[in-house]
């Protein structure tokens, strides 16, 4: 896990280049604990683990970044996304280690969102995907995604199309661009005015 790995020195790294922060060694005790439950997947423990470690040392990024890792393998994403939050805002330099999971937890909970169907909160998140890694092409298939099942056939193309440039792995992607370009070609032409 490159995010456990990033942030599991006795001294984190608090802005790039620049200020390191020194963490008691009891916090350090309990956030490399916590950081080999997260890898085993017992998340419930790490995750008392790593709030402990925050009582200690209320402003740990370390503590902070890993346990929003861990709420949101939990599926609490709202959580998890303030803590990927707050770790950045303590911790500037973790964030290129954080972005993932913050395009992550954005995508899930706009799933999730757009399942309940509020459209609007979900392509918020979408959005904000996109905002937090315009490199990373999940934001961009999901906004496709959403296009796609509301019927935006011509947004659907174009952010499918972008998740396809960056790389995306996902044959959903491709379905999506093709179904959608069919439902373009299909609709008839406007009429004039």
């Amino acid at each position: 896990m490159l995010l456990a790995a990033l942030l599991s020195a006795d001294e984190l790294r608090v802005f790039p280049g620049g200020t390191k922060l020194k963490l008691p060694p009891a916090a350090n005790k309990l956030d490399a604990r916590g950081i080999e439950l997260l890898a085993q997947g017992s998340y419930e423990e790490a995750l008392v683990l790593f709030d402990r470690s925050l009582k200690i040392a209320r402003k740990n990024p370390r503590a902070r970044a890993n346990r929003g890792v861990t709420l949101a393998r939990l599926g609490r994403l709202d959580e998890a996304l303030r803590d990927y939050k707050a770790a950045i805002a303590l911790a500037p330099a973790v964030e290129p280690a954080l972005r993932a999971e913050v395009v992550d937890g954005h995508v899930r909970r706009g799933r999730a969102r757009f399942d309940l169907g509020k459209v609007k909160d979900a392509l918020d998140d979408f959005y904000a995907a996109i905002r937090a890694d315009r490199q990373d092409p999940r934001g961009y298939a999901a906004v496709a995604r959403a296009a796609r099942d509301t019927r935006q056939y011509e947004t659907c193309v174009t952010y499918a199309s972008r998740a396809a440039e960056l790389g995306s792995k996902s044959e959903d992607v491709l379905t999506d661009k093709a179904a959608c370009k069919k439902a373009l070609r299909s609709l008839p032409p406007p009429r004039p005015k």
